[in-house]
Order: C-alpha cells, then structure tokens, then sequence
C-alpha cells in the first residue's frame, strides 16, 4: 500500500475523539440528542481543523438507528465512511448507498 495521508490514517471515527472543537462537539451532539438537527450547517476555517471530519461524524451520526449516535456497529452509516462518497469543495456532500 502507498502513502496514506494523516488524515486519513488518523481522523477521529468518534465525536469524543475530535480535539480543539468542543463547543461545536457539544452543539452538534445536543442537536442530536434533541432531535432538532438544522438544515444546514456551514464550516469555515484553515486547514485542518476539523472542518470535513464534523461534517462525516454529523453524515455518520444523522445515518446511525442505534441509541448512542453514532453507536458504531449498526452499520447503516458504513457508506457514508468508505470511498463512495460524493465530494464538494472538501465537505460532503451526500453519500451512495448499494441497494
């Protein structure tokens, strides 16, 4: 296998695993909880902080039936961590499911 970027080899599977982003963590999560997700959510910043990975966690979390979103085993958000996802701008977009 060749060369894998950091942040692919590193990036945070968890909410809890995301670090210097906690008042958008608690934001997004309490959103969750409520059940009162927006719209649409706009992430803007520099390089690498964080921008794509809260934005695959919320794709993640909004996908997951389990209780603790994202509980990580139902699998209904597997599409939404592989290769078959729709990219714009460096966010994503949307995910494909195989039917």
């Amino acid at each position: 296998m060749g060369y894998v970027a950091l942040y692919r080899k590193y990036r945070p599977l968890t909410f809890e695993a995301v670090a210097g982003q906690e008042t958008i963590v608690q934001t997004i999560k309490s959103a969750l909880a409520a059940n009162r997700l927006s719209h649409a959510y706009l992430f803007c910043g520099p390089r690498g902080t964080g921008k794509t990975t809260i934005a695959r966690l919320i794709a993640k979390a909004v996908n997951c039936v389990g209780d603790d979103k994202p509980c990580g085993v139902c699998g209904s958000w597997a599409c939404c961590w592989s290769a078959a996802v729709w990219w714009w701008g460096g966010g994503v977009v949307g995910c494909l499911r195989t039917v």
